[in-house]
């Protein structure tokens, strides 16, 4: 049985949320409405380019659906405009989401006007810096949006970022970004007790896109992703093939003209909005390559957030009956090593004798990164990895063509100690 250690209890029996947020591109409530309908948590949206009329009538079909399990998400600008809702048409929710949609801004005033109406108010980060600045604000629970997501971004992976702020927060945690069923499993077991999905529900039965935007999802891999405004310290993962235009000038942008960052932002606010085609951003994140595998399998909305409650609380029952990562497995033996983990190569980080000698210290099988080195650079860097990676095993990758000038290096290219 998997423990928690912050709440002291099993975690697969630990209460885990699930929001779901429309994926970019869907205008209409068909996705939420059926998440409502599977029993989890739609999340509506009251930002800046919301329209306040049609954020009403949303606001009126969801709560008949989900009752206090509506998440609303808004902007802090425009929190006393939901207060003014919330006092007219009545209701107490489960946890209402602050999040910025463009820059990192003061949550303070607006946790304040949304206290009464919520049990939990969230307030969404993407660092270490924000978290402390939303919890010294009254944050209650903190949505920790990874590098991986779609739109404003900071420059961990959820994963990362979460295991750093769950070793000094005592608040409910929820995630946002790279999520797939089995990752969700290692994020409930690294302190998350909610989560938001979004892209990886684009091409779910319900989802209507645009045409373009659905062929493009199914053919994502990840990597059809771009940052941009990292110059400006203001990272923003838009897809690269939409917006062609506006992308081309965004990242033009002199990180170093007089009001830079003021620039930035007015130009990816106009981008977002523009309907021109070559000009239209669109805020999609790693995570949209997971869509079309999850529709193949699962099909309708319900199906895949069923697919993600049983896959993590499988993976979580399981866990501790395989042991997989456990101290001298079976792999870990046959590498010589205390863990069975493999450091992946890395150009010009995994490459020096200092690191790999570090990871095999600590338990690992540490591989040096030869890419397409000549025989002279691999001596180089193998020699005294070789020495200081002498007490415990230590992995040389290659490509076929530096196999045999690896061979002389190393004296038989396998792993040496």
């Amino acid at each position: 049985m998997v423990h928690d250690t912050r709440a002291g209890r099993s975690i697969e029996h630990c209460e885990l949320h699930i929001g779901v947020a429309t994926p970019v591109g869907s205008h209409d409530l068909a996705v939420l409405l059926a998440a409502a309908e599977a029993g989890e948590s739609p999340v509506l949206d009251f930002r800046t380019n919301t329209d306040t009329a049609a954020f009403e009538r949303h606001f009126q079909r969801l709560i008949a659906a989900a009752n206090h399990r509506l998440v609303l998400r808004v902007e802090p600008q425009r929190a006393m405009q939901l207060v003014e809702i919330l006092d007219s048409r009545g209701g107490h929710f489960d946890f209402l989401l602050l999040s910025c949609a463009l820059r990192s801004e003061d949550y303070s005033k607006a946790v304040g006007l949304l206290a009464p109406y919520a049990t939990t108010v969230l307030c969404e980060v993407t660092s270490a810096a924000e978290s402390e600045q939303a919890l010294a604000a009254g944050a209650a629970g903190l949505l920790i949006k990874g590098n991986e997501s779609g739109g404003r971004v900071g420059s961990e992976t959820t994963f990362v970022l979460l295991q750093r702020l769950a070793a000094s927060c005592s608040v409910p945690l929820w995630v946002q970004g790279g999520l797939s069923p089995r990752t969700l499993a290692a994020c409930r077991l690294a302190g998350a007790s909610g989560a938001i999905l979004d892209a990886q529900l684009a091409l779910a039965q319900e989802c209507i896109l645009p045409s373009r935007l659905q062929l493009a999802i199914k053919a994502m891999d990840g990597g059809e992703t771009v940052c941009v405004g990292d110059a400006q310290e203001a990272a923003f993962r838009v897809h690269r093939l939409f917006g062609r235009r506006s992308l081309a000038k965004l990242q033009e942008l002199q990180p170093d003209a007089p009001n830079a960052r003021e620039t930035f932002f007015a130009e990816l606010r106009l981008a977002l909005v523009s309907q021109v085609e070559d000009a239209q951003l669109v805020a999609m994140g790693q995570d949209g390559a997971f869509a079309a595998t999850l529709a193949a399998k699962h099909r309708t909305v319900a199906g895949i957030l069923r697919a993600y409650r049983r896959q993590s609380t499988d993976n979580l029952r399981l866990a501790p009956q395989a042991m997989a990562l456990r101290e001298n497995s079976p792999l870990a033996q046959a590498h010589g090593t205390r863990y069975p983990i493999v450091q992946g190569p890395m150009t010009r980080v995994s490459d020096v004798a200092a690191f790999a000698s570090s990871v095999a210290q600590e338990g690992g099988l540490p591989f040096l990164a030869l890419a397409l080195s000549r025989e002279a650079a691999a001596q180089k860097m193998l020699r005294p990895c070789r020495a200081a990676c002498r007490a415990v095993a230590c992995g040389a990758r290659q490509q076929a063509a530096l196999r045999h000038s690896c061979r002389r290096t190393t004296g038989s290219g396998q792993a040496t100690r």
